[in-house]
């Protein structure tokens, strides 16, 4: 299976453990929630979460970036 057919597979197969994971602010926490999962699945799983952790950070005015970074986020969907 191809990187990204994994990553969207465990994005259908858990969208309850992402969305805990988009919630969660304190990202220390993200490694307790994903325990259950492989190393590789749990990469998998904190890249998806990640990029709408950040959009949620952004749009709730929680995460302090410079207006270039932020517009530069928005441009890469979030990715950093």
């Amino acid at each position: 299976m191809k990187y990204r057919e994994a990553v969207e597979k465990l994005s259908s197969d858990y969208p309850n453990v992402i969305q805990k994971l988009v919630l969660t602010d304190d990202l220390e926490v993200w490694a307790n929630i994903t325990q259950e999962f492989s190393r590789c699945d749990r990469a998998k799983l904190f890249e998806v979460a990640l990029s709408q952790w950040i959009e949620r950070k952004i749009n709730d005015g929680t995460l302090l970036l410079h207006p270039e970074v932020k517009a530069e986020l928005i441009s890469r969907n979030y990715k950093p």
